[in-house]
Formats: C-alpha cells, sequence, structure tokens
C-alpha cells in the first residue's frame, strides 16, 4: 500500500518506492555476486540458452493470456519488491529476457 513501516516512522509515497527499489536489487545482486562464475562458465551453452529462451517464452505467452489486473503505484509493497528482486535474479541466466520474466 506504498507504505513502509521503520521503528515509529511511517514512509510513503516516492520514499516508499525508493525502498522498494533497494530491496528488489537485493535478490539479484547477491544472485550475481554468488553465482557469476557458474552462470559465465555454465549457463552459456547453446542448450541452457534454447531451453531458458523456450520456457520462459512460454511463460510470457500464459502471463499475456490471463486476464489482467490493473494496480497503482500506490499499491505496491515490500513483498512486490521481492517478487520483482527474484525474477531479476532469474534474469541473469543466459537466454532469460528481463521483459520476460
Amino acid at each position: 500500500d506504498g507504505l513502509i513501516s521503520m521503528g515509529q516512522r511511517k514512509i510513503v509515497g516516492q520514499g516508499a518506492l525508493a525502498w522498494y527499489l533497494v530491496i528488489g536489487t537485493i535478490p539479484a545482486g547477491l544472485a550475481g555476486l554468488a553465482l557469476l562464475d557458474m552462470i559465465d562458465n555454465e549457463l552459456r551453452g547453446a542448450s541452457v540458452i534454447f531451453f531458458t529462451t523456450l520456457v520462459f517464452g512460454i511463460l510470457l505467452g500464459i502471463a499475456d493470456w490471463l486476464p489482467k489486473r490493473q494496480r497503482t503505484m500506490d499499491s505496491l509493497n515490500w513483498k512486490d519488491a521481492v517478487i520483482v528482486g527474484v525474477a531479476q535474479a532469474m534474469a541473469l541466466v543466459p537466454g532469460t529476457s528481463r521483459s520476460g520474466v
């Protein structure tokens, strides 16, 4: 609901959005640091890229087919930020488009 509670203070609006950006960056940053060598050395093969492109292409098609929910920026919360961060971490795998996760 566009609101973060930090102790007694409540952060709303753009301040909350800035915190959600920080929260959403953490999973991708940690995954990138922890898995850098594996991503560079083991996940660059044609079969991995083919598989991830196929799987996430199908998932994107399903997401496009499902009914849409209209949301406003004020309805975002920290859970949404974590979900976006995990999707960004998954997008580190070659063949996975950031626009497709």
